[in-house]
């Protein structure tokens, strides 16, 4: 199972199964990308709803006339007892997410009925697609694992296998343990490691995982090479550090089209990130599936209200009406003017994007809109939600940009306004922030 050289005439056929979520989809299509710009035949094989995120991201790869190409496959809805169009990102609870991950499975015999009839030279799949190891035994090609997260947490998470390791030795989930067996000892609670159901899937992923060819990582060899050469050693094959993978989009308007429609167009975003101070704007936002409790997210607009600074907030589950949870957006353009008319806040302009195109210019019978000066939230059945999650009269000096829904983070870090990122620390987020110099 060897892979053709790259001077080889023949160009390799590859097939690329990302896992559905924005976190996984997303770099692994632009890894297909960077591929298929070095001339070998790429195909990705998703769901029919994943597809057109998938054309997103690829968009100006194909325009540029390199092999790469989507094949979907419809998701079995029905079969799971999931309702049709449901994204897995918008699963709120472990029982929906497991009826995902099933139908996932389910599609396993369409994918391999495809890739019999395309003879591929390799296979790199997600960790969440384990069956493909033997799959590509069967087919004596080498597969390759994708696995979005760094290669500290792997090699944490092999550290933990060990029969003597540290956790399984203190009396209480919250009692501090020091993992040593690693280049550097780390301090870690039981409370903070994997549920013991996620675990088993874990130890699933690895079994399959050893009997691979390698693993790809979307991050920089030169800033784990110490735990990469770790788990090289552990776990006896290779880590092929590719990213950041973001960096083959560009220009601004392959960033803001990366993936998901944004909620803001590239000026939108782009003028009201001109209008403030270098380095004075702080990003928020925890991820393409968290949504906050409605507590949390009070802590963190009072926070804001009381740091007083510029900020760009991304409010995930805040857009009930919209199916996929992309197309509401609350955003404001600071004037610095102010008539004193109470019903009109001259320190905003107020726009949101409705799949109807309803209540266009009408401001008191916005539903995706949080207001500035007054709430919007009076019992009025179409009326928002926003006095759940934001104190009274947040927001209403027009010093932030609320956003609902997906947001071109990549153009947003890169700004010279942005100053500071407020993150959950993702493995794709911290990265695009390395690469932009932001502090987090």
């Amino acid at each position: 199972m060897a892979l053709t050289s790259p001077e080889s005439p023949k160009p390799l056929e590859i097939i690329l199964i990302p896992y559905v979520t924005p976190g996984h989809l997303v770099p692994l299509s632009e890894i297909g990308c960077l591929f298929a710009s070095r001339n070998q035949q790429v195909t990705i094989i998703t769901t029919t709803d994943t597809a057109p995120v998938v054309e997103k991201t690829i968009k100006q790869c194909k325009s540029s006339g390199h092999p790469i190409s989507v094949h979907p496959i419809p998701f079995p809805y029905k079969d799971v007892g999931l309702p049709e169009g449901l994204a897995m990102e918008q699963a709120k609870d472990m029982d929906t997410a497991t009826k995902y991950y099933h139908g996932l499975g389910l599609m396993r015999s369409a994918m391999q009925d495809f890739m019999r009839t395309r003879q591929p030279d390799c296979i790199i799949a997600d960790k969440f697609f384990p069956w493909t190891s033997d799959f590509a035994e069967t087919l004596d090609i080498p597969r390759i694992v994708f696995d979005p997260c760094f290669m500290f947490a792997k090699a944490v998470q092999e550290a933990l296998l060990n029969p003597n390791s540290p956790h399984l030795l203190v009396k209480s989930d919250y009692e501090p343990f020091v993992i040593t067996d690693l280049p550097r000892p780390i301090t870690a609670t039981r409370s903070r490691l994997p549920a013991n159901n996620y675990a088993k899937l874990l130890a699933l992923h690895r079994e399959a995982e050893v009997k691979s060819f390698g693993v790809i990582i979307n991050s920089m060899a030169e800033m784990e090479a110490e735990f990469s050469e770790y788990y090289a050693k552990k776990v006896g094959f290779k880590a092929f550090h590719v990213g950041p993978t973001c960096l083959i989009h560009e220009n601004a308007d392959a960033k803001i089209e990366r993936s998901h429609d944004s909620v803001v167009s590239k000026d939108q975003v782009l003028t009201w990130l001109d209008s403030k101070n270098p380095s004075s704007v702080l990003y928020i936002s925890f991820g393409s599936v968290c949504a906050l409790p409605d507590a949390q997210l009070m802590e963190i607009a009072c926070a804001l209200e009381s740091a007083g600074c510029d900020f760009i907030w991304v409010v995930r589950g805040k857009n009930d009406g919209d199916k996929n949870g992309d197309d509401n957006a609350t955003w404001q353009f600071k004037k610095g003017k102010n008539d004193g008319d109470e019903n009109n806040d001259d320190n905003a302009t107020w726009r949101s994007k409705s799949k109807e195109g309803k209540n266009d210019g009408d401001q008191n019978r916005d539903d995706n809109a949080t207001w500035p000066k007054e709430s919007k939230n009076d019992g009025d059945e179409n009326g928002d939600d926003n006095a759940t999650w934001q104190p009274k009269e947040f927001n209403k000096n027009g010093k932030g940009l609320i956003l609902k829904g997906w947001a071109p983070q990549l153009l947003i870090l890169q700004h010279p306004s942005t100053g500071g990122f407020l993150t959950h620390c993702g493995s794709n987020s911290v990265m695009e922030a390395v690469i932009a110099g932001s502090h987090w």
